[in-house]
């Protein structure tokens, strides 16, 4: 991203841009794992192979939490995590910019 001027702290163009194009968005992680069914004849289950599960893991109030995604949902949600990922990332690059124009203003 160019640092760019702003006048009061003002996001600059392209982090506006950048997160206009950012929905949706989420902060976590997506992980495959394999979980018993608890049918008492699943062979797969018994194989020790299970049954694959998509989680998303995330922290809340400091601590960490999973939810089950359901197989169809698992690639909007990957998309909601990277995006996610990039808004961090531009958040970053702004407040160095931020911090670049206060600093050149201070001196």
């Amino acid at each position: 991203m160019k640092a760019s001027k702003a006048d009061n702290g003002a996001p600059s163009a392209p982090f506006a841009e950048v997160v206009a194009g950012l929905m949706p968005v989420a902060r976590g992680s997506l992980a495959l794992v394999r979980k018993a069914c608890g049918k008492p004849g699943c062979r797969a289950c018994k194989s020790g192979k299970r049954h694959p599960a998509w989680l998303f893991v995330y922290r809340e109030g400091g601590k960490q939490r999973s939810r089950h995604v359901p197989s169809p949902l698992a690639p909007l949600m990957r998309r909601a995590v990277e995006n996610g990922r990039r808004l961090e990332r531009a958040m970053c690059a702004e407040g160095l910019r931020y911090l670049d124009s206060l600093s050149k203003d201070a001196l």
